[in-house]
């Protein structure tokens, strides 16, 4: 039976909380703009400077990811001594994507600071590096100034770091250093210079860094390693030289060092640099040669090499000598990705290695002979190719694969009944097939030479190695394509492009020379001369062509030419002139710095031009301006600040630009006037803001516009209001705030803002949306207001909430709900800090509900009532209510009196103090008794209070019409 607490007894009881818990501290709130605030550890603040702010003084760790603006320079501020000058205790500050652009030239910022460790100012807007910044920083251990626009290195700027070991300067605008660039730096252990237009390296550049570890030089434009640059660097274990224009390793590259890990992948070297491995102190542990141009193997070129790991993925490797693997003592060979088309009897006989990769190959088969060594070996052995030959020929190895799971099966081809199959898996019906069938072969076909896997006369020819001149091809093939390193006229493993080459084949109408290691085209000839009325599609992409002449000039009818992934450095004016049919251009990864306004003159025809990945410093005004039919323009990753209003403007045929991965900070209103434009591409700049202006002024704005990965701090209904855009791509700002107006009226149709700091959403934000797509995922929100939820119950738009760590609790149980049937908004999932901690939201929903009861008010104890009498009895939370009994006895109806009765006994025991409170209240109806004990340790925060209450009823409820 449930009974009521007597008024008395619950005025008693509630006063005694109030006193028990009128002592407690209470935690101090931080400052608004700040998500965390530790005495003695770390503040965490958005868009607010640190002397603005109301922070314990003894923190060690300030982390700041906001836009500031906490000086006259608004958007862009320079650091200064005042913002730090409260906090002596800090040992770490981060300051990213803040829009900092300068150290103020005579108020050091962090001189004060004696125990300062770690400083990372990345994702800013520097533009300039001084002694100012690191003055007094002796015992600074890491500096990461990355994703800035420093352009250079005073000499001797960080002579005081003697203590640094992490130097990050990656994607910044240096073009050159010295040694006096790092004088000083006796401790540094890893420096990290990638993605700088470094273009050369100065031989004595590394000389200060005695105790390097670690060197990243990825994609820094360098084409040679100077004689010596590494020599004195013992202490070096890891280096990667990767995506640069290396096409040779001088045999003393690398002498003296005894590296771990040497990255020379995505390069341009055509041989393995055996002779450089051997002259190491201790060669590397690991050694990648992936993506060059190296065209073949050999046993000499391996076989002294004690490395670990040699990864030879995605050359142009097309036979494996038969001694190739002989007495060669590395653990891991990659050759996947290769035009490898064979295996030779016995190759892999006596193959004592760990592992060995040959997926995504040509091979389409394995010789018989090699079924020994495969049943017997536990080489890890990878056969993951698509257009395996899969008959009786191959069923042995099919029978074989299904017992050893230490080869990797390959897939069946288009060309067999199998396919789409593995050929572990068709073991059993190639097994039928080849007993029921026999097959007779009465028709004798022509094989294609040597080196050729297609020759189809009056259609296609594919060869490897070779020079077409030197083969015995069909006369009247209409498309020649060669994927492998030739070496026609005696030149070696590099060779020119003559007349000669294609003289005998009249009908070619597609030429494909990728990957061929063509170093020129011939001076005085012009090699597709008497093509020139016939030829319409030609790649020499992926060569080591350095100029863009003449040459070409007579192929009047080309439609396509493909020079991309070569060393030309520049393009002679009105080279391109006589191509009036040209419809796509691609020069995309070569060396070019300057176009004029000649460049492309005479390209009448041009739709698509792709410029991307080219270290431009200048393009005319007029350059674009002979492109009357362009659409497409790519120019991606080509170190552009700014953009001339007359490139793009007024470009009517115009529909796609890429302007992506440049140093963008602003976009003039008239860049894009009168244009059609169908993909604007503006990520990965440095952008602090919408172009509204710009795209309103396009005759038609684009269907899809990308702002992803820039600067920009906030948003408002009126840079979006006029968009006629269909998808807008704000993700990865620093957007931390969306107006509850921002989608009001707006016409956009698929918005993402994901990866943006955005904590909160406002009441009514969502009232009325009419978006197909918003993207709230991978921000900071962990809880959307009540408010929303008729809006989200009733609409159509996708939205995507996937965050990681969502606050799952009663006050998000509707959400919960909601989210169970409403299929169009994707969940979230529970946060660490929850008992649902890696669930989705969605699925927590019925633990979530059974978990959710009344709760007591804020600041109270919960108090768990236990009742016992001679009727049933009831278990509650709080205060019960009182027994509702309908009876037909007078006494039910009579009010009870009260008497009330307390005792407070107190007791102490070493530090442990116990106060009991015995409450005992007589009625009519029950006779109660309530102990309230709390046990207070010196040492505890909070006390520790139980209470029980015994009841002893005095109704009589056998009676048949009393209902308790």
């Amino acid at each position: 039976m449930a009974t009521s607490w007597p008024q008395s007894l619950r005025k008693y009881v509630f006063q005694v909380y109030l006193l028990l818990w009128s002592s407690l501290n209470v935690t101090a709130q931080c400052p608004s703009g700040c998500s965390e605030c530790v005495p003695g550890s770390t503040a965490v603040c958005e868009s607010v400077c640190p002397n603005k702010l109301s922070l314990p003084t003894d923190i060690t760790t300030y982390v700041q990811t906001g836009n500031s603006t906490c000086d006259s320079f608004g958007r862009q501020w320079a650091l200064r001594t005042e913002n730090f000058i409260n906090y002596t205790k800090l040992e770490n500050i981060s300051i990213t994507y803040s829009n900092v652009a300068a150290i103020h030239p005579t108020q050091p910022p962090f001189r004060h600071l004696t125990n300062f460790r770690a400083l990372s100012l990345a994702h800013n807007i520097f533009r300039g590096f001084s002694k100012t910044l690191l003055l007094g920083l002796t015992k600074l251990e890491e500096l990461d100034l990355s994703y800035n626009l420093i352009g250079a290195l005073l000499n001797q700027s960080m002579v005081t770091l003697t203590s640094l070991h992490t130097l990050n300067l990656d994607h910044n605008r240096l073009s050159q250093l010295n040694k006096e660039s790092f004088q000083g730096l006796v401790s540094l252990k890893t420096l990290i210079l990638s993605n700088n237009p470094l273009i050369s390296l100065d031989p004595d550049l590394f000389q200060p860094l005695t105790n390097i570890e670690n060197i990243y030089l990825h994609n820094v434009n360098i084409q040679t390693i100077p004689s010596g640059l590494l020599t004195h660097l013992t202490a070096l274990r890891n280096l990667d030289l990767s995506n640069n224009s290396l096409s040779a390793i001088s045999d003393d590259s690398f002498d003296g060092t005894s590296l771990d890990d040497l990255d020379l992948s995505s390069n341009q070297l055509t041989s393995v640099p055996t002779a450089a491995m051997k002259r190491c102190n201790k060669q590397p542990t690991q050694l990648s040669l992936a993506h060059n141009q190296i065209s073949s193997l050999s046993n000499s070129d391996i076989k002294d090499l004690t490395i670990a790991t040699l990864d030879l993925s995605h050359n142009q490797i097309n036979q494996i000598p038969r001694d190739l693997f002989q007495n060669v003592k590395i653990i891991d060979i990659n050759l996947s990705g290769n035009p490898i088309d064979k295996i030779e009897d016995n190759t892999l006989n006596g193959l004592q290695m760990s592992s060995l990769d040959l997926s995504n190959t040509r091979l389409v088969s394995l010789p018989r002979t090699t079924e020994t060594w495969l049943s017997t070996t536990s080489t890890k052995v990878n056969l993951n190719n698509t257009n395996w030959q899969c008959d009786c020929d191959t069923l042995w190895l099919a029978e074989l694969l299904t017992t050893h799971t230490n080869i990797v099966s390959p897939t069946c081809g288009v060309s067999t009944k199998y396919s789409g199959q593995l050929l572990s898996t068709a073991a059993n019906q190639i097994r039928t097939d080849c007993i029921t069938t026999t097959t007779q072969s009465t028709t004798t076909i022509s094989h294609c030479p040597a080196n050729c896997t297609q020759c189809d006369p009056g259609g296609t020819a594919v060869c490897s190695t070779i020079c077409v001149s030197e083969t015995n091809l069909p006369k009247d093939i209409t498309t020649y394509i060669q994927t492998g390193s030739g070496t026609c006229n005696g030149v070696g493993k590099s060779w020119i492009l003559r007349t000669e080459n294609f003289i005998n084949y009249t009908k070619l109408e597609n030429i494909s020379l990728t990957n061929a290691n063509v170093a020129n085209y011939h001076p005085r000839d012009h090699p597709f001369e008497h093509l020139g009325n016939i030829l319409k599609s030609l790649s020499l992409a992926h060569n080591r062509i350095l100029t863009n002449g003449r040459n070409l000039e007579n192929l009047t009818k080309l439609e396509e030419l493909d020079l991309s992934y070569n060393n030309i450095s520049g393009m002679l004016n009105n080279s391109l002139s006589n191509l009036s049919l040209l419809k796509t251009l691609n020069f995309e990864h070569n060396q070019i710095k300057h176009l004029y306004k000649e460049t492309f003159t005479g390209l009448d025809s041009l739709q698509t031009l792709v410029l991307s990945h080219n270290p431009l410093e200048s393009i005319d005004r007029d350059t674009f301006k002979p492109l009357t039919k362009i659409e497409t323009v790519k120019l991606e990753d080509v170190q552009m600040n700014d953009i001339d209003p007359n490139w793009f403007a007024q470009h009517k045929t115009l529909r796609n630009i890429d302007l992506s991965h440049n140093f963008l900070k602003s976009i003039d209103e008239r860049n894009f006037l009168m244009t059609f434009l169908e993909d604007l591409d503006l990520s990965y700049n440095n952008l602090t803001s919408v172009p509204t202006a710009a795209i309103k002024r396009c005759t038609k704005q684009p269907t899809r516009l990308s702002l992803a990965h820039n600067q920009i701090p906030n948003i408002s209904n009126a840079d979006i209001v006029d968009f006629t855009v269909e998808t807008l791509d704000l993700s990865d700002n620093q957007i931390n705030q969306i107006p509850k107006d921002l989608f009001q009226n707006v016409r956009i149709e698929s918005v993402n803002l994901s990866g943006n700091p955005i904590d909160k959403i406002e009441d009514g934000t969502f009232d009325g949306l009419q978006l197909l797509n918003l993207d709230l995922s991978n921000t900071r929100l962990v809880s959307l207001p009540r408010s929303t939820e008729k809006s989200l119950s009733t609409t159509s738009t996708r939205i995507n909430l996937n965050n990681t760590n969502w606050q799952c609790d009663c006050d998000t149980l509707w959400l919960a709900e909601l989210l169970a049937t409403q299929l169009n908004i994707v969940s979230p999932t529970c946060g660490v800090n929850t008992m649902y901690s890696g669930q989705l939201l969605s699925t927590a929903a019925g633990q979530l509900r059974l978990g959710c009861r009344p709760t007591s008010p804020p600041n109270t104890p919960t108090i768990t009532t236990q009742t016992t009498s001679s009727a049933p009895s009831t278990t509650s939370k709080t205060s019960p209510p009182k027994a509702n009994c309908a009876c037909d006895t007078k006494t039910a109806s009579t009010k009870a009196s009260e008497s009330t009765t307390v005792t407070t006994t107190t007791t102490t025991a070493g530090d442990v103090t116990t106060t009991t409170f015995t409450v005992t209240t007589s009625t009519q109806r029950a006779i109660t008794t309530t102990v309230i004990t709390t046990t207070a340790p010196a040492s505890a925060h909070t006390p520790t209070t139980s209470v029980s209450t015994s009841t002893t009823s005095t109704l009589d409820l056998s009676q048949k019409n009393c209902h308790p």
